[in-house]
């Protein structure tokens, strides 16, 4: 994502600082998740594919005029990994 400074589509963002780990409240959804255990996607094709497998989505944000999409990187591996090999339906 490079130097992007993200903010919510509707708010800025809140954030909690707690021993090194940058935690974020999301505006779309209220919850608070660990920023550095994310992944952050802007193909909106893959994140409507992700959304159809029942991936959580934590978070949508804007940056640099793109929608970008917040996921778990632990409970998006396995899509991730299909989504590489060209076999996510």
């Amino acid at each position: 994502m490079g130097v992007c400074r993200f903010k919510s589509i509707a708010h800025p963002l809140f954030f909690i600082i707690r021993s090194n780990f940058m935690k974020t409240r999301s505006e779309f959804s209220s919850v608070i998740y660990e920023s550095d255990e994310m992944i952050y996607i802007t193909n909106m094709k893959q994140a409507a594919k992700y959304i159809k497998h029942h991936a959580t989505l934590y978070d949508v944000i804007e940056c640099g005029g793109k929608v970008v999409f917040v996921f778990s990187r632990k409970e998006t591996k396995t899509l991730y990994e299909a989504w590489n090999a060209h076999t996510l339906d």
